[in-house]
């Protein structure tokens, strides 16, 4: 997906670490440097702009936005646990 950037829609633009400092501080999400990159290679993280070839920035407002679905999916399904029944027979001595 291309991104047509605005400074004034999107906000300021981060560098690597300064998105993970975000992520963390404003989200509790941790990622490595190495899991952002996966995540720009094989899709599913946030969205960013390469100024050039080497350069990866990542818009605050789109930054957010993904961190804020991320966190809002349920981590796994809840399967409520069977309680033991109560048994009427009385141990014997």
């Amino acid at each position: 997906m291309t991104i047509i950037y605005d400074p004034q829609q999107h906000g300021a633009l981060l560098l690597i670490d300064e998105a993970r400092q975000r992520l963390f501080s404003q989200h509790k999400i941790t990622l490595g440097q190495q899991r952002l990159a996966d995540l720009r290679c094989f899709g599913g993280g946030p969205e960013f702009i390469k100024p050039s070839q080497r350069e990866v920035r990542y818009p605050c407002a789109l930054l957010d936005a993904w961190a804020k679905k991320r966190n809002s999916k349920p981590i796994l399904a809840f399967v409520p646990v069977k309680t033991a029944e109560k048994c009427d027979r009385q141990v014997e001595e």
